[in-house]
């Protein structure tokens, strides 16, 4: 992912959807932000809550909030 992410010329935004949406999330979280992103949309992450041992490697880490910056435009959409 990095090579797609850092080989955007100007203005990023990374959208993206349902798993897809919380794997970006846990990717960004998990390796950090090296390049300014202007917008993150995130539609329809799902919760990977539970203990199951398939969720385990898919799972955000307990701290990653912490690891976003507290200033990057976050939108995040769910379907009802």
């Amino acid at each position: 992912m990095d090579k797609e992410i850092y080989s955007v010329k100007g203005d990023l935004f990374l959208i993206s959807y349902s798993f897809g949406a919380s794997m970006l999330l846990k990717y960004l979280s998990e390796n950090g932000m090296r390049k300014n992103v202007d917008g993150l949309f995130l539609i329809a992450p799902p919760y990977w809550g539970g203990d199951e041992v398939w969720k385990q490697g898919i799972k955000l880490n307990e701290n990653f909030a912490d690891r976003i910056p507290k200033d990057l435009n976050i939108v995040l959409d769910g379907i009802y």
